[in-house]
């Protein structure tokens, strides 16, 4: 957040913002590219060990911060969608999701998925590029609403 402008994101702050997103949705193709070439059981089989494996690792480590009041690693490393272990869920999350097992038995439901994903990246590219455009009449409705 930048403190030079009451708390907005700067135009170089989305524009991160947009470049991640992007980073990310690629690596959801990657890892999806991936696993359709292995076995459809042991690609399930990975995605499901990481997935558990990376939310029972978070527990602990959170727990252990939070028991031993480090605060400051606690926040470092889970703040947001950006913390590092953020990412590592997210991670162990597309990969549980990209497993053929999960998208193989109903073409209709892959399709869903892959039309809200990209929805979703859209969306958030839009909001973050053009927050100039609709916040100020955004910030104006709402500040009507909450005077009357």
């Amino acid at each position: 957040m930048s403190t030079t402008s009451a708390g907005e994101f700067s135009w170089l702050h989305k524009l991160m913002s947009a470049v991640t997103y992007v980073i990310a949705f690629s690596i959801g193709g990657l890892l999806r590219d991936v696993t359709d070439v292995m076995d459809s059981d042991r690609a399930g089989a990975l995605g499901m060990r990481s997935l558990v494996t990376f939310l029972v690792l978070t527990i602990i480590l959170e727990g252990g911060l939070s028991f031993t009041g480090n605060l400051t690693a606690m926040a470092t490393l889970s703040y947001k969608s950006t913390s590092l272990i953020s990412f590592a869920l997210a991670a162990a999350s597309l990969l549980f999701a990209a497993t053929p097992r999960s998208a193989s038995g109903n073409p209709r439901t892959a399709g869903i998925i892959v039309t809200l994903s990209t929805a979703t990246l859209g969306f958030y590219v839009m909001q973050s590029l053009t927050s100039g455009l609709w916040r100020p009449v955004f910030n104006t409705l709402l500040a009507n609403i909450l005077v009357s």
